[in-house]
């Protein structure tokens, strides 16, 4: 009787591991086609950052540039946007092109057509100012950014985002610093309002 009751029990087991097994292939199989296309939806776009212009009149073109890589480097941290592109390359199409920043609509076509980039991004820095003194002292930037489209010239994204430096409690940071911490925060404020905003 023992006998019978473990055979069907073994037997059982055997019949449960072996529908198991084949529902997980089964389930694996079913199951990856679907992960795959949720994942292609999200398109990725190719863009090309044009250096930044510096508006504010407060230093020069380095901010400028500081401020093209601070963009970048937050793009860069999305998988919607191939920031890929390097300075040289895109100074390079455009000294072939004779084109200078800023670009009207027209350059920013022909150089993202050079690029094969399915949009353009330039910006500018429009006001630096300082606040308080000594440890209280912040820095503040307004960085303006476009994203335009290469097929159609029409500007299709944008941002316009005020950064701001963090008072130090015991610590008198130099201007560099705190202008370094207000572009890189007005950058990541500027970025997000971009991802954000999807037509």
């Amino acid at each position: 009787m023992n006998r019978l009751i473990n055979a069907k029990v073994t037997k059982s087991l055997s019949h449960l591991l072996i529908v198991t097994m084949v529902l997980s292939i089964f389930g694996a199989v079913i199951t990856a086609p679907v992960s795959a296309q949720g994942a292609s939806v999200q398109q990725t776009y190719t863009v090309a950052v044009v250096d930044f212009v510096n508006e504010s009149r407060v230093q020069g073109e380095l901010l400028a540039r500081m401020a093209t890589d601070a963009v970048v480097l937050e793009m860069s941290k999305m998988n919607r946007y191939d920031v890929s592109f390097t300075r040289n390359q895109i100074k390079a199409e455009m000294d072939k092109l004779d084109l200078r920043p800023p670009l009207n609509r027209e350059g920013l076509v022909r150089l993202g057509d050079s690029l094969s980039a399915d949009a353009l991004i330039q910006g500018s820095l429009v006001k630096i100012g300082f606040t308080g003194q000594g440890a209280n002292r912040t820095a503040n930037v307004t960085l303006a950014v476009q994203m335009v489209d290469r097929a159609s010239g029409e500007i299709i994204n944008g941002a316009l985002q005020n950064g701001q430096s963090s008072a130090r409690v015991g610590f008198t940071a130099d201007d560099d610093t705190l202008l370094t911490e207000a572009i890189n925060s007005a950058a990541y404020l500027a970025v997000k309002q971009i991802a954000d905003y999807v037509i």
